[in-house]
């Protein structure tokens, strides 16, 4: 977790989304704190869902909302009974591109289901974190 005051939300990423990701969010202005998960755990489904766990495991109380941006990936609905445990979320899809598809369409597709006002900056210049 970041050292300093956490933004409002967390994203727990795959990896090969994770720069991406980075970058919707400074062009959009929006503050969250990113956890990347290895892409090459899509070799391995269950190595995604044991991650996951941990990441959400750690991070879970320390923000207001954390959004998982993966697809389902291989893991046959693993991933969703992980994300229900800990009440986190994610975007419908079953592969993390179809995922970063839904998230770069544009401002008032995320807004309308995740709330922008829970990402947007306000007064913070620090850029966002980078993956853990």
């Amino acid at each position: 977790m970041p050292a300093s005051r956490p933004a409002p939300v967390a994203l727990v990423v795959c990896g090969a989304l994770a720069a991406d990701v980075r970058r919707v969010l400074a062009e959009r202005g929006w503050q969250a704190d990113l956890y990347g998960v290895p892409a090459a755990y899509h070799m391995r489904p269950a190595s995604i869902v044991a991650a996951v766990d941990e990441h959400l495991e750690r991070i879970r109380d320390h923000y207001r909302k954390v959004i998982v941006v993966y697809g389902d990936c291989g893991t046959a609905g693993e991933l969703d009974r992980v994300l229900e445990r800990h009440r986190a979320e994610r975007p419908a899809g079953e592969h993390c591109y179809e995922i970063f598809s839904w998230f770069g369409i544009g401002r008032r597709s995320w807004s309308a289901r995740w709330g922008s006002a829970a990402l947007h900056r306000s007064r913070r210049s620090s850029s966002p974190a980078s993956p853990r």
